[in-house]
């Protein structure tokens, strides 16, 4: 066969056909010997269609689509509305399916049948367990189709892909009550693009065992258990995808090496974001986590891998963590923001030579800011730690060789950074403010590192700007610190309980200074009220050192005045160059503490070390509009993006020279949920919610 054969125009005969199943009859029996089309006339309701290892369909090819408007196939009691099997280059267009209720039926399948199409059509069904099923099937395209309906059958899917390779899924929407979405079971090299699903009751999108697949502009609504469930799926793509209120897990990722994701947004988590086992060397560019998850991004058992741009905000239990990594070595996240109230906002467990950098906690945490257990080698800097909690940053049991640098912790803590059976742990370059019993506690430490930080508070009984407990051997040093003393008669700049823990000479240099009525030092049960008293230890501690106010800018945390005692009074130490802002330090007399002056870049009316204040007014926007407010902090440009769920940016400001009370309105966003992220670098973010 081959041309044109009109379907419901005339009956049978040689050049139409009564039925589209007596037409696929004609074309089971006579072949293809050229490319053949069937137009099926407007309104024509028929039976199942069944194709089956047709001649010549690897050389031609075959179309079904509708004489003028849409014509519909109901399965007719069968179990499927049209079936192809063995018969290559079949293409459906522009026409609407329906199915029965039985255990693995479906409105259309592809069985063994490659270069198949489904363009622009409809699968309906309150009854079929399956919209669409393909069966090892090569270079098969579903494209601008819809699924819709109750398809209440256990094991139900939307589209259902089985050994397939070479599959597109494009500009597609599944609809209804269903089981999953999109099951694409073995094959490999398999895309889907521009689709939505809601509705699914058990998974939106689920990957099992098939390498090498991509997926870009994917979105899942409603109370799925599982929004992504990719299983033993290495080389996986994901760009641009929302997820949005599962019940369980938004994204389920295990055993899936060099997975790569690119603006992945969930939102409504009820339990847990996206977690990854057993995963190796997987990396998420601008990954979003939002809505109260009780577990944000878990790690497990999965090491080397890169987060990028990762914002986990809206936290809100005292349970919650907001990043969990279990036996995850070598991972590395960069811009991390974590936000709300917590328990843990970052966990992690035998994840030697992890790395943190540019990370910004921000809320309430009910145990501890940052904590690392068995984890050597780790290294947490830059870090802003803005909460209150009973612990900012603890590492402890075997956690070896761990360096925490440039970390800005500030809040209302118990204690600042506690170590616990740890060895060559080094803290340099930190400013700590705000703990009310420790900055810096070091239990059962052995030969820790305390460089270039400023140590300030508490203005009650605390214990120490620096703790030791029951320190093991003599290997502690502490060398150009601030510690700053506020505290009571009980609180001490240095306190020691146990053996003494500084060699001569591996204390010094530091400003050591006790204002409010404490010591400079209390070593087991002798109190050293002052820096001379405090010299005349056995050991000749500090001799280099200071005891003086250290003079910070007004209302600055860390920043030295120009007239600063600080100010060129340090030592060189080897590998330490730069400060907490990464300002050169003096080669030869650098300033004590974790600022490195510099002339004319503080004043005492703007200290630029100062974090810019950002607000935003009006969200929920009910007309669409809403203010950022910026407050002093600002010099040069300032950038201001607003992004949307999927991932693009759908508004981008810029302002050379902001006042110190900008106003900038964010106007004409439509209804949705979006993140306004402002810099310059990434300063601060927020969510903003449009209503209309």
């Amino acid at each position: 066969m081959s041309g044109i054969y009109p379907i419901g125009s005339g009956g049978p005969g040689v050049d139409s056909f009564a039925t589209v199943q007596a037409a696929a009859n004609a074309l089971n029996a006579r072949g293809l010997g050229g490319n053949v089309e069937f137009p099926i006339a407007q309104f024509v309701y028929s039976g199942p269609v069944a194709l089956r290892s047709v001649a010549g369909s690897r050389n031609y090819t075959t179309r079904f689509l509708p004489k003028s408007t849409g014509a519909t196939i109901d399965a007719g009691g069968a179990r499927y509305a049209f079936s192809v099997e063995s018969t290559h280059n079949v293409t459906v267009q522009n026409l609407r399916f329906q199915g029965v209720r039985d255990t693995g039926s479906a409105c259309i399948r592809f069985a063994d049948s490659d270069s198949g199409l489904v363009w622009t059509c409809r699968m309906v069904s309150d009854s079929a367990a399956t919209g669409l099923r393909v069966d090892r099937a090569l270079n098969f395209r579903l494209d601008s189709s819809r699924v819709q309906g109750a398809m209440r059958a256990s094991g139900s899917r939307g589209i259902d892909f089985r050994d397939c390779r070479f599959t597109w899924v494009y500009r597609c929407s599944i609809l209804g009550t269903l089981n999953t979405g999109i099951s694409i079971v073995g094959g490999n090299d398999n895309v889907t693009m521009m689709t939505g699903i809601k509705t699914a009751s058990d998974t939106g999108y689920r990957v099992v065992n098939s390498p090498r697949m991509a997926v870009d502009n994917l979105a899942v609504h409603g109370r799925t258990d599982y929004g992504l469930h990719i299983l033993n799926t290495p080389l996986v793509c994901i760009d641009s995808t929302l997820i949005y209120g599962t019940n369980k897990q938004a994204v389920y990722i295990e055993s899936c090496d060099s997975l790569n994701s690119t603006a992945l947004m969930m939102a409504g988590t009820a339990e847990r974001g996206a977690r990854v086992i057993r995963s190796r060397g997987c990396n998420f560019m601008r990954l979003t986590i939002q809505s109260g998850p009780v577990r944000g991004l878990e790690l497990d058992h999965s090491p080397n891998c890169l987060v990028d741009s990762l914002q986990v905000v809206n936290v809100d239990s005292d349970t919650a963590i907001g990043v969990l990594l279990d036996s995850a070595p070598g991972s590395v996240f960069r811009w991390a923001m974590i936000y709300g109230s917590y328990g843990t906002a970052v966990s992690a467990s035998q994840s030697s030579g992890s790395r943190f950098v540019h990370a910004r906690v921000h809320g309430a945490a009910a145990d501890a800011a940052i904590s690392f257990l068995q984890s050597s080698g780790v290294r947490v800097s830059p870090c802003s730690l803005i909460c209150d909690a009973p612990v900012s940053v603890a590492l402890g049991d075997s956690c070896n060789d761990d360096t925490l640098t440039r970390m800005t912790v500030l809040g209302t803590t118990e204690k600042g950074i506690v170590a616990a059976d740890c060895r060559g742990l080094v803290v340099a370059n930190n400013c700590l403010r705000g703990w009310t019993r420790s900055g810096i506690e070091l239990v059962h430490a052995q030969s820790p590192r305390i460089y270039y930080n400023t140590i300030v508070g508490p203005e009650s009984a605390g214990y120490a700007g620096v703790y030791f407990f029951a320190a093991e051997g003599t290997g502690a040093e502490a060398k150009d610190n601030i510690v700053w003393n506020r505290g009571l008669g009980s609180s001490a700049c240095f306190r020691v309980d146990g053996p003494f823990p500084f060699a001569p000479g591996a204390s010094d240099y530091n400003d050591l200074y006790a204002s409010g009525g404490g010591s400079v030092a209390r070593v087991n049960d002798t109190v050293f009220a002052g820096l001379a008293q405090w010299r005349a230890h056995p050991a000749a501690p500090d001799p280099h050192s200071l005891s003086r106010d250290p003079l910070f800018v007004p209302g600055d945390n860390y920043h030295l005045a120009a007239a600063s005692p600080c100010r060129d009074s340090g030592i060189p130490i080897a590998g330490f160059l730069y400060d907490l802002e990464l300002d050169q330090r003096d080669a030869l007399s650098p300033d004590i503490g974790a600022d490195e002056y510099t002339p004319g870049a503080v004043s005492e009316a703007q200290p630029a070390g100062r974090l810019p204040r950002f607000e935003l007014h009006g969200t929920p926007a009910s007309r669409g509009c809403a203010t950022l407010v910026v407050g002093p902090g600002i010099s040069g440009r300032l950038d201001v993006t607003v992004i949307g769920v999927d991932g693009r940016t759908v508004l981008k400001l810029g302002i050379p020279n902001p006042a110190p009370q900008e106003r900038i309105d964010l106007k004409g966003l439509p209804t949705g949920v979006y993140l306004v992220r402002v810099g310059p670098g990434r300063a601060a973010a927020f969510k903003l919610v449009v209503q209309r």
